[in-house]
């Protein structure tokens, strides 16, 4: 076994099913064998490093076949079906693979299959081991060339088909491929008009001719005594020596004469066949297999998600049997309960966590679910009391702070009542509203201070921090209304001034037909900076420093 998916139970059983074995190798550390292999193939594939010759090979698992129709002359005949073994089971690559058709004139369909006789056999369709094709498509094409005598050379005598070869291989990275195909002839030469001197050139005979000028004696002579010469010469150099004033003539004409014609061998044809390969990945599925397979996608989705949500369930009762204890013991939940209530609390979670510990994979995901509604339900009060003494501080700091924003706000709209405008930015309704508002949630500030600091949290509480939210809300709302008025409120220009006015001295000031009085010099000042800003700034603008 190799990998952490052998250590799964069923996948044992499923290995040991299709194998037929008794039991299954478990002798090797799979993680630690996967480990040492990559370490001692990186060393060999490294220069620095000499180690002992390390080779992985790969085998393709399932034995790969071919299917083809062997063709019949009598087309009435049923084809017969041949299958070749192209590459066995677990065989190395990569590999090449020679075939060779010897009875195929034809064009014709080759069909590579995984060989049934397997142990994978059953999980291989009939309809499915199909997963390349080659289609040869000249075959008939190339054998009409070779049969057509009228293309032959003089000197052939016959051209006969030898089938054909089909080169295949599966490559590094373990995929099938067709390298080549070839159709095959067997030329034959006619020898024997090579040898009678029928088939003589031109250029051969006018060059026997001009040798035999120079050796002084006609064709004729040379052809009758062609027999007896080569025996008299062989004669002529047993009994005797070869005169050294002979002419190379003589010489020449006798190798021409004793001369013999060698037989030319029958010579091997290729010719390229052409062919279409095809890959068969899987057919097409019908609706009916494909409603099938959609449903039981969705049950496989539906059990993993129930069980995914069982494991949450069991988590959160587990997290909360422990988290309850701790919490007792020590902390806000010890300060917040009695000590019945301790005791009750804990005799619960430990009669828990023992049902807990007892049950098995039956148990159903409500069951875990109604245990911790009943362990919550036991704490609500506890749970409550602590996160109330936790919320009502952060909420009194809440109110706290907005109620000195808006007591400064307040002064503020007080102080600028004294200033004297044709249109006074706020209303002395709104001005009193404003101001009951900021007394009244002083004084629950106050109360609710003393009510917090002297609470017994063992009981449970008179105050809560929604009784306090109210509060900040009604203090947000009317200090956001005041602003707003005050960004989108104009002044009006100065009301016209009286003929007789009354300055701050008690002086009577009238005004003449040369003088201009200033309604400013006759209103109660803000302060100091505001009356000498008057003063500088004549066309009335909206205040924005309040």
């Amino acid at each position: 076994l190799m990998g952490g998916g052998s250590r799964i139970p069923r996948v044992q059983e499923i290995l040991l099913s299709i194998s037929g074995k008794k039991e299954l190798g478990k002798s090797i550390n799979t993680d630690e064998a996967a480990a040492l292999g990559a370490v001692y193939n990186a060393a060999y594939l490294t220069p620095g490093f000499r180690v002992q010759k390390f080779l992985v090979k790969e085998a393709s698992a399932l034995p790969i076949s071919v299917e083809f129709f062997r063709m019949v002359t009598d087309q009435s005949a049923p084809k017969k079906s041949i299958k070749r073994v192209l590459f066995t089971e677990m065989n190395l690559y990569p590999q090449k693979k020679l075939l060779t058709l010897n009875k195929q004139s034809k064009d014709f369909e080759i069909n590579v299959t995984y060989d049934s006789n397997t142990i994978f056999k059953d999980f291989i369709e009939s309809e499915n081991r199909k997963f390349f094709t080659v289609n040869l498509k000249n075959v008939s094409q190339i054998h009409e060339h070779f049969k057509d005598e009228s293309k032959w050379s003089s000197n052939v005598e016959k051209m006969e088909p030898k089938g054909i070869k089909a080169h295949f291989g599966i490559d590094i990275n373990g995929l099938f491929h067709v390298r080549s195909i070839e159709a095959k002839f067997l030329k034959y030469f006619n020898n024997s008009a090579s040898a009678s001197g029928e088939d003589e050139s031109a250029f051969q005979k006018l060059g026997n001719t001009i040798s035999n000028f120079f050796s002084g004696s006609s064709a004729e002579d040379i052809k009758s005594d062609k027999n007896n010469s080569s025996t008299n010469d062989t004669k002529s150099e047993t009994n005797s020596t070869k005169p050294e004033n002979s002419t190379q003539s003589n010489e020449t004409v006798a190798t021409n004469v004793t001369k013999k014609i060698v037989p030319k061998e029958p010579e091997m044809i290729y010719e390229v066949v052409d062919f279409e390969a095809t890959w068969i990945f899987s057919r097409e599925p019908s609706i009916d297999a494909m409603k099938i397979s959609r449903n039981k996608l969705f049950d496989l989705k539906a059990a993993d998600n129930e069980k995914r949500e069982l494991e949450k369930s069991k988590n959160e009762l587990e997290s909360y049997i422990f988290e309850t204890r701790d919490n007792l013991q020590s902390g806000p939940h010890a300060e917040c309960s009695t000590d019945k209530e301790k005791e009750t609390i804990n005799e619960a979670l430990s009669a828990a966590n023992l049902w807990y510990e007892e049950q098995g994979e039956s148990t159903k995901r409500q069951e875990y679910t109604n245990k911790l509604s009943t362990l919550k339900d036991l704490t609500k009060e506890i749970n409550s009391r602590v996160d109330q003494k936790k919320k009502i501080p952060e909420a009194i700091q809440r109110l706290n702070e907005m109620l000195n924003t808006s007591t400064t706000f307040y002064q503020n709209v007080l102080n600028l009542t004294k200033i004297s405008v044709a249109s006074p930015v706020f209303t002395e309704t709104e001005i009193n509203s404003l101001g009951k508002l900021v007394n009244d949630t002083t004084e629950f500030l106050s109360t609710t201070n003393d009510t917090f600091n002297n609470m017994d949290w063992k009981k449970a509480p008179t105050i809560a921090a929604t009784d306090i939210d109210p509060y900040i809300r009604n203090l947000e709302r009317e200090i956001s209304y005041l602003i707003n008025k005050i960004n989108i409120w104009k002044s009006q220009p100065p009301p016209p001034v009286p003929e007789n006015m009354t300055d701050f001295n008690g002086t009577e000031k009238t005004k003449s037909d040369n003088e201009t009085v200033n309604a400013n010099d006759f209103s109660t000042p803000f302060n100091e900076s505001t009356t000498e800003k008057g003063k500088k700034d004549e066309k009335t603008t909206p205040r924005t420093d309040l």
